[in-house]
């Protein structure tokens, strides 16, 4: 089988803006969660990173950015990942 690459670019499919948001995720708050529908058709749910102030509309671009997610306390592990970022187009 041939190995799939994804472009890691997208457009918003839809988006929530969390004002209340899990334990762990407290001083982030608020953030935007959003599904992203990838140009290669898979949708996937992600946040949304600097943001910035700016209006998030549904079918905006977005791209793939590696970021931190959560820490565990001062001297814990470090936990990073992906999230997505307006793109401006």
């Amino acid at each position: 089988m041939k190995e799939k690459r994804f472009s890691g670019k997208g457009k918003v499919f839809t988006f929530t803006n969390v004002t209340a948001p899990p334990t762990g995720f407290e001083l982030q708050a608020p953030y935007y969660m959003a599904i992203v529908e990838l140009e290669e058709g898979p949708k996937l749910t992600t946040q949304l990173v600097d943001v910035n102030g700016k209006a998030v509309k549904i079918g905006d671009s977005v791209e793939v950015v590696f970021r931190k997610i959560q820490e565990d306390g001062k001297e814990g592990p470090i936990f990073y990942g992906y999230k997505f970022r307006l793109t401006g187009q």
